[in-house]
């Protein structure tokens, strides 16, 4: 499946493969940068199928965190960041499954790049698989009003996120920094194909 900005439209065929009565298959999303939150939407697949996810955060959070359609993220994002300690336990659950995941389609790619979107790499030592890290960064403002259209929620618990990630440091760490202003996505899309053909290589 080829998509861009088509976030809105993932769960209605997600949900059409679900029901299908041959199941011996494999979906490949091919994502061609979305701007949009169609990577959370691919996230929540993974996590509403792998069954020792589901159990364990059901055992960690308690059965809320699920409904008969799925994670229920509001949920787990209240709980991960009530206390630092929760995100590690979450996270202890779902990273491992993750990187195993992303390892065996890396695999199976024919291309020469391949990319990993986390907004955690440096915390869940996902850069030490890693080439090069581009940092993708913008203003505080933009950063905050797209969380909230996104999630949901209101704006305060999105500045308490905001205020336990360290991103100056992820972004010192990095090997190429972007700005995401949303002013052009032109503009983004040009540098970000200028730094894959010119210095990826």
């Amino acid at each position: 499946t080829a998509t861009y900005n088509r976030a809105y439209v993932l769960p209605r065929l997600y949900d059409s493969l679900r029901q299908q009565r041959v199941t011996d298959f494999e979906w490949i999303v091919v994502d061609d940068g979305s701007t949009d939150n169609t990577v959370e939407v691919l996230s929540q697949f993974i996590n509403n199928e792998n069954p020792f996810i589901r159990e364990q955060l059901i055992r960690l959070v308690g059965p809320e965190v699920y409904d008969e359609v799925g994670l229920v993220k509001p949920v787990l994002a209240e709980f991960l960041f009530a206390d630092s300690d929760n995100a590690k336990q979450v996270n202890a659950i779902i990273h491992p499954v993750v990187r195993e995941d992303f390892t065996q389609w890396c695999q199976r790619q024919e291309t020469g790049i391949v990319g990993l979107e986390s907004a955690i790499l440096f915390e869940s030592g996902f850069h030490t698989s890693m080439d090069k890290v581009l940092f993708v960064d913008a203003p505080l403002e933009v950063r905050i009003h797209r969380a909230v259209f996104r999630d949901g929620v209101q704006r305060e618990q999105i500045e308490a996120r905001i205020a336990q990630q360290d991103s100056s440091s992820a972004m010192k760490r990095a090997d190429f920094v972007i700005e995401n202003d949303g002013v052009s996505d032109e503009t983004l899309l040009l540098t970000l194909n200028n730094i894959i053909r010119y210095k990826l290589k």
